[in-house]
């Protein structure tokens, strides 16, 4: 196999390394007290993960819609595509590998929002059982997902390569830096 295929095949090295900044940084926001997630807390960093992304990604999609892509509102399907890219359930589309795009680099900030959320989850599980295999166990879905993917289809769809679980291992890695960091 390929090793750059099976590493890098959900997008850029710069996206990747963004994924992984992105991963220790909000890790490290959560960890560096090592206290346990309190309600105030995942409120405030709820709050604040929402405020940063979703003004100007609400007005983007609206103003590429009214501007570039006045189109998909008579397209078949594409109000349903404007309000899954409106509530960042893109990979969820039934058409996600051809045609559920409103702005084809939206791929990697779903994802980042995909991140936000499940960042307190794993926060809460890892803070629990207080076990850097969880890092493991993340980084390890997001190859095994890739692995997938490159070996079931010959020729897979770039789409498919930038969901969620493709991506999340870059987040883990992240995150098992800001935890060593801590440490």
């Amino acid at each position: 196999l390929n090793f750059h295929r099976i590493v890098y095949v959900s997008g850029t090295v710069g996206v990747s390394l963004f994924f992984v900044l992105s991963g220790f940084l909000l890790f490290f926001q959560l960890y560096k007290d090592k206290q346990p997630l309190s309600w105030p807390r995942i409120k405030e960093y709820t709050k604040k993960r929402l405020l940063r992304i979703l003004p100007l990604y609400y007005f983007s999609i609206i103003f590429i819609v009214l501007i570039f892509r006045f189109d998909i509102l008579s397209l078949e399907g594409g109000i349903k595509t404007i309000l899954y890219n409106f509530i960042f359930l893109r990979d969820f589309h039934p058409d996600v590998a051809t045609k559920i795009t409103i702005n084809p680099v939206y791929w990697s900030l779903i994802i980042e929002m995909h991140f936000y959320f499940i960042l307190p989850v794993f926060y809460f599980i890892f803070y629990k059982y207080r076990s850097i295999g969880w890092f493991f166990a993340l980084a390890l879905l997001g190859v095994a997902y890739r692995l997938l993917v490159i070996n079931i289809f010959p020729n897979p769809s770039m789409q498919l390569l930038r969901l969620t679980p493709a991506n999340v291992d870059f987040f883990a890695f992240g995150m098992l830096g800001a935890y060593l960091y801590v440490q």
